[in-house]
């Protein structure tokens, strides 16, 4: 039961602590037609208005909800568990403005496959999203983000 917890509240303080990393922007996506996603919107850029804020943040929740944290991929399973391991995963969605996933992939790989295909399960397991409000779509008929997935070995007691 303690381990489990251990887990859970790795989870969770990843996911939160993908909120206070940097990145680098991303390089401009080529110019789509009005009405199309643009560029994708980092969720954890500190210049979005509190409209968006608001809705990544419950897009974000669905996720982490849905998240879990590979323990072992193909290693040997071993009577006193598998070995975590720390890596980031980020992944581009885009959601339509009913709230339906249009597409996920992995635009910036973990070296570990099984870290890739958990976010990526993710967020398909977390759809469908909320309608995206007016103010936050714009014109666009979709809207394209970019995820952070930091996975962080749990710390033993």
């Amino acid at each position: 039961m303690t381990r489990w917890f251990a887990v859970q509240a790795f989870i969770l303080g990843s996911l939160l602590a993908g909120c206070a990393t940097t990145e680098t922007p991303a390089p401009p996506a080529p110019q789509e037609p009005v009405g199309r996603a643009r560029e994708p919107i980092q969720m954890n850029s500190p210049s979005l208005d509190p409209v968006t804020f608001d809705y990544l943040v419950r897009v974000r929740q669905m996720i982490r909800g849905r998240l879990t944290h590979p323990p072992c991929g193909n290693e040997r399973w071993v009577p006193w568990g598998c070995t975590y391991r720390s890596t980031r995963v980020v992944v581009q969605l885009s959601i339509l403005k009913d709230g339906q996933l249009h597409s996920v992939s992995v635009v910036e790989p973990s070296e570990h496959a099984a870290h890739n295909e958990s976010a990526v399960t993710a967020v398909r397991a977390a759809a469908p999203f909320p309608p995206i409000p007016q103010e936050v779509l714009g014109e666009r008929t979709r809207l394209a983000l970019r995820l952070p997935v930091e996975y962080q070995q749990p710390r033993r007691p």
